[in-house]
């Protein structure tokens, strides 16, 4: 065991051994200023005023790389404009997705009363039970019926998954879809449209190419392909014929009768993909289940009316746009920020801007009807195309750092290697150093003796 003796010793010998390095680092070292600190033949005054110097401009140092740094990362990317006429028909024709703001009728209800009567479940309360579906998708609270929600649940079940109940009650796209125009010719609408899983149910969609899940219940093979039209116009757009079928509407989304469209998944990177995802790892983190509308990539629960309450007062938390990827859950449902998503911006993108307009319709084959026509397309031949690319790469970053080092301090790499250098000698003590000096005067005496003896034989 160490005596207080020799702790002290111990302590006062590092001590010192610090003080020689940094001596001899600030004699030798490459930065502005820092070998004045050791100059012998300065005064205290002069000293002190190059110290005071230093670190000051060592703080000022410092403030301008934080703001550089600051600024790289919220100027990550800069957009110009490459075209200003970028010709349309290169530009594939938008994804089309219409969805009914009814996500249960009144016929697929009927159609479930044969197979359910044998277990006990009522006309009343299988009408009031599908009358809240619609909860599934917007997180709305229950309505107080009186329903007892777990036991018809655990009826249906035998029966039917979530997904698989909510595709079997929404509206078909053979009865959604009257009509399909496409470049002025009609077109089969079963042929060019699939059915998808959406936020907002199952939707019908025109040119779709995302995700799809392990289900059967959306079209995994559809025939059609990319679309893309060579001018502007309603006649070289697509038209179709709508049956809202709005006498059947039974659970709605949003309390107006139509359509209604959405976004879609996608296999290829896109932003609101990743948080979409995001999203979905959150719901999936803090109800223990996902909502039926999203792809089904790995067996997970579906959310049922049971879980509506928990998502209902986590809303809020799945909603925002900063989701996270790790989280941790508190007392209260409350989620603490953990890593970000990392959703970065897509290298390659396509903006669709909207402008809508509704008229009333004068063509008499529909007037005395309930069908509504949508027409999509273009309104110019020209598009505008532009090109993202990185605003500064951590190399000009740090380039720019060590430049703003360089100009303030004279530091570079080397000064680096000098820190490690000098961080690394071993400690020399008093004595070696008086041995040093010892041999070192005998060698300049020994020098000069051979000089003289030199001298005195040519003299001769």
């Amino acid at each position: 065991m160490c005596t207080f003796k020799e702790v002290v010793s111990g302590f006062f010998f590092v001590w010192n051994a610090i003080k020689q390095n940094v001596s001899e680092f600030c004699k030798n070292t490459s930065l502005h200023a820092v070998h004045y600190f050791t100059d012998d033949n300065l005064c205290t005054t002069k000293k002190i005023f190059f110290g005071f110097s230093f670190f000051l401009t060592a703080a000022f140092t410092v403030y301008l790389s934080v703001l550089q740094l600051i600024e790289f990362q919220d100027k990550v990317i800069i957009t110009t404009v490459s075209s200003a006429t970028f010709p349309i028909e290169k530009v594939r024709f938008p994804a089309v997705i219409i969805c009914n703001v009814n996500v249960v009728f009144r016929n697929a209800v009927e159609a479930m009363l044969t197979t359910l009567k044998p277990h006990n479940i009522s006309e009343t309360t299988l009408y009031e039970y599908t009358s809240v579906l619609s909860s599934l998708i917007t997180s709305h609270p229950l309505n107080n019926t009186g329903v007892d929600y777990a036991y018809v649940e655990e009826i249906l079940q035998n029966f039917y998954t979530v997904d698989k109940l909510m595709a079997m009650l929404a509206q078909p796209c053979s009865s959604m879809l009257k009509e399909c125009y496409w470049k002025n010719k009609r077109i089969s609408c079963t042929k060019y449209f699939q059915r998808i899983k959406t936020s907002g149910g199952f939707c019908c969609a025109f040119n779709y190419d995302g995700m799809f899940d392990i289900s059967n219940l959306v079209d995994r093979n559809p025939v059609n392909h990319s679309y893309y039209i060579a001018g502007s116009g309603s006649d070289l757009g697509l038209r179709i014929v709508l049956d809202a079928q709005a006498n059947k509407y039974h659970s709605v989304t949003k309390p107006v009768y139509g359509f209604n469209g959405n976004l879609y998944w996608s296999d290829r990177y896109s932003y609101k993909t990743c948080t979409s995802q995001c999203k979905a790892y959150t719901i999936l983190k803090l109800c223990k289940c996902l909502p039926f509308y999203y792809p089904l990539i790995r067996k997970r629960k579906i959310c049922s009316l049971m879980d509506v309450p928990c998502l209902e007062e986590n809303m809020y938390n799945y909603s925002s746009l900063n989701h996270r990827r790790n989280l941790e859950v508190g007392e209260k449902g409350q989620v603490n920020d953990g890593n970000g998503c990392n959703c970065h911006p897509q290298c390659e993108k396509t903006v669709y801007e909207l402008y809508p307009d509704r008229v009333k319709a004068t063509t008499k084959k529909y007037y005395n009807t309930n069908y509504s026509i949508l027409n999509v397309y273009y309104n110019t031949n020209s598009c505008q195309k532009t090109e993202s690319d990185l605003y500064s790469s951590w190399q000009g970053a740090i380039a720019l750092v060590g430049g703003i080092v360089g100009l303030c301090l004279g530091g570079s790499i080397v000064t680096v290697l000098e820190i490690i250098f000098f961080g690394c000698q071993c400690p020399v003590n008093d004595k070696e150093i008086e041995i040093q000096e010892v041999n070192h005067i005998l060698v300049n005496v020994r020098g000069f003796n051979q000089t003289t003896n030199k001298e005195c034989v040519i003299g001769k």
